[in-house]
């Protein structure tokens, strides 16, 4: 009887494994990654970033106060606490990138970059009118972007020493602001 009860559940575990893929195998990436990744390289909802090497797609709603954007779960790492949210990539144990948003609630764009001398010109984003500039963290080029939405004002900050033209475009493209 015992016997019989052991190959019922070693059948129903072999069973439940191949319908849900190979033992080991990842289910983000197995006989998905050729045809999901042509399918979101052209898809705007999800849009696809590359970064030195390196495919993540954007595909996960996600927000920060009233502030909405799309990252990746499984690839990109999420901290956030009080005003800041920092989201990392790092695949193979070095961080490749980060984007940090913050926001200053009840405070504009020049209150909150008071006592700084970056030379801000405007970027306009998927409709969005942002204050933006340039700047150098430890020899490591960032990117930040400032908007003020509701009397807050947002900052996101884009930092890598990869090109970040994909990451930035895509990840910016995503952004829009609504009252939760």
């Amino acid at each position: 009887m015992k016997k019989i009860l052991i190959l019922l559940l070693t059948a129903t575990l072999i069973l439940s494994l191949s319908a849900c893929g190979s033992i080991g195998s990842d289910p983000f990436t197995d006989g998905q990654s050729d045809s999901v990744s042509a399918n979101n390289a052209n898809d705007p909802n999800n849009p696809t970033v590359s970064i030195n090497g390196h495919t993540v797609v954007l595909d996960y709603e996600s927000y920060h106060k009233d502030m909405h954007f799309k990252e990746n779960i499984p690839d990109i790492e999420k901290a956030s606490f009080g005003q800041v949210c920092n989201l990392f990539y790092h695949p193979e144990g070095e961080e490749e990138f980060s984007i940090r948003i913050c926001y200053f609630e009840g405070k504009s764009i020049e209150e909150t970059m008071t006592g700084t001398d970056y030379a801000m010109t405007t970027k306009t984003v998927n409709g969005i009118d942002y204050s933006y500039f340039e700047f150098d963290e430890a020899g490591m080029p960032g990117h930040c972007y400032l908007y003020t939405f509701d009397g807050t004002t947002y900052s996101i900050n884009f930092l890598s020493k990869y090109d970040m033209s994909s990451l930035e475009s895509a990840f910016m493209s995503t952004v829009y602001f609504e009252k939760e």
